[in-house]
């Protein structure tokens, strides 16, 4: 059975029912499992499915990973909503259809457990409509707030996500006491959410509530990004990016800014994602070729990370990419030609340093070879005494069946030195590709 058709019987495998326990354990490609939070379960997936196309060459393999995925986070959605939406409440979000998790988990995080259940939703418009609005009523706090749901069409710029930025920027301009005000918002990848009131309450506490708070609707996420990043909180950094990239998949500096932050915090199957995705828009990027070879290596993908390097190997503007390269050839016992490769990314500043690291170990490597290839030679020399000399022979034939198996046991441990060795040239940080930010030289073909 080829491969296609086994993955095709993976997806048509998986069971959709179960109902789902947060924080939620995925089992990652790369075999590890990690867990997820409700939204970050729901970013994974999203991106998965940004990236499906840069993944799978073959239509059919992209429409059942985009099947899957949203059947995933349809079950995410709906595990979410009954277990801490409104369903045992006196009022429902169900109206709200497959985004009832998503709107459960937003107001909940808006008015907190206890206040939540006070919280009411009346339908003010036609199902059909776009956005989608209700009225919310608090009777503690005696404030009208609305709830606007915006469903995005698909991933990138489309009329419903530019209506929901409009929404922003109207919200947040508004002033006077009856005026409506922007309170609190939330966007993923196919869907944003607003809550606003009268301007006379827009600053009346809903507790904490940090992913909602008011941001340049452009693109908060990217800015807030930016911020965690001058903070060296990276990996609060790198949750911002994703989001960022599902809003604005055409951005290069934002595929950039995240292949690259994914790369640093060790995050390599994240970093493979933002690079597939970013070329998806710009597939002829050399920096993002590079962060997917790059993070395909991270991964132990040697193969598919020398694919990705093909014809990349004559930028002089990129560097990194003969280390790289250099590095692939040194995995694969391609000594020489890792060296020539070397030697040219050693005339980089930012890699001089690390050139001589790489020699250093591979000249180690090659030292004990040299010495298992003498000791096999003094094998091979006492059986041939063995056969010529008879008898008289056997003392030689003695020491030399000793340096013999002394061979083949210093044979076994060259190859954990040098599987090790090798590890620790995975294990080596090179320098970004460029300033995270930085629009680098290609035009995009849609910046945010």
């Amino acid at each position: 059975m080829d491969n296609k058709e086994s993955r095709l019987q993976r997806y048509s495998r998986k069971d959709y029912t179960q109902q789902v326990v947060f924080p939620v354990e995925i089992v990652g490609r790369d075999g590890v499992v990690r867990r997820y939070s409700f939204q970050s379960s729901v970013r994974l997936y999203q991106r998965r499915i940004a990236s499906a196309p840069g993944r799978y060459t073959d239509p059919e393999l992209v429409r059942a990973e985009v099947s899957h995925c949203r059947q995933r986070i349809r079950q995410l959605r709906q595990s979410y909503y009954r277990r801490y939406g409104f369903s045992d409440l006196a009022v429902s979000a169900e109206d709200t259809g497959e985004f009832a998790g998503e709107v459960s988990a937003f107001l909940r995080r808006c008015f907190g457990d206890l206040q939540l259940q006070l919280v009411a939703l009346e339908r003010m418009d036609d199902p059909e409509s776009s956005p989608q609005t209700w009225y919310l009523s608090h009777p503690e706090s005696g404030v009208p707030y609305l709830l606007s749901l915006f469903r995005f069409q698909h991933y990138g710029s489309c009329p419903a996500r530019e209506a929901f930025f409009e929404n922003l920027r109207v919200l947040r301009s508004s002033q006077g006491p009856d005026v409506e005000a922007l309170v609190a918002f939330h966007h993923s990848g196919d869907c944003g959410l607003v809550l606003s009131c009268p301007g006379a309450h827009a600053d009346a506490p809903l507790g904490e509530f940090e992913d909602c708070e008011p941001q340049e609707p452009e693109n908060p996420s990217w800015d807030e990004g930016l911020r965690a990043i001058a903070h060296a909180d990276l990996e609060q950094a790198l949750e911002h990016l994703e989001q960022a990239q599902l809003l604005s998949p055409y951005s290069r500096r934002i595929a950039v800014a995240c292949a690259t932050i994914a790369e640093q915090v060790g995050a390599h199957s994240e970093a493979e994602t933002a690079a597939r995705i970013g070329l998806g828009a710009l597939p002829q990027d050399t920096t993002l070729r590079y962060l997917l070879a790059l993070s395909l290596f991270k991964q132990g993908r040697l193969a598919a990370s020398l694919e990705q390097l093909q014809g990349l190997r004559g930028s002089a503007r990129l560097p990194q990419i003969w280390l790289l390269a250099g590095l692939l050839e040194l995995r694969g016992g391609r000594m020489r030609r890792g060296d020539r490769l070397l030697a040219k990314a050693q005339h980089a500043a930012r890699l001089s340093d690390l050139v001589p690291a790489i020699r250093g170990l591979r000249l180690r490597a090659g030292g004990l070879a040299g010495a298992l290839l003498m000791a096999w030679l003094g094998g091979l020399l006492a059986v041939l005494s063995l056969l010529i000399g008879g008898p008289a022979a056997l003392p030689v034939v003695g020491l030399g069946l000793v340096v013999f198996g002394v061979a083949a046991s210093a044979t076994l441990l060259f190859g954990l030195a040098r599987r090790l060795s090798l590890r620790r040239l995975i294990r080596l940080r090179l320098p970004p590709a460029e300033a995270i930010g930085a629009r680098g030289p290609e035009s995009e073909l849609r910046e945010s």
